[in-house]
């Protein structure tokens, strides 16, 4: 990775900007696969399409807001 600092371009693995580079991809939210949480009630889905838009199913309503919520809260990441 590389950035400029000043008039020269500097790259190196002990420079902040790739370590901000690694945090930013580490950080990102799961968004495939499985995930069990033991607070949900019903099952729920959240199956995303490839423009990355949330579809929810729950067996209940309670179970669909909950993954919803949980839905929103990994956007925000």
């Amino acid at each position: 990775m590389a950035c400029l600092r000043g008039k020269r371009a500097c790259r190196g693995r002990d420079h902040l900007c790739s370590r901000v580079g690694r945090l930013v991809i580490f950080s990102l939210p799961k968004t495939d696969g499985e995930i069990e949480l033991a607070s949900l009630n019903a099952p729920a889905e959240i199956i995303r399409d490839s423009n990355g838009v949330a579809h929810i199913q729950g067996d209940t309503l309670d179970a669909a807001y909950y993954a919803l919520g949980f839905a929103h809260a990994q956007d925000r990441l």
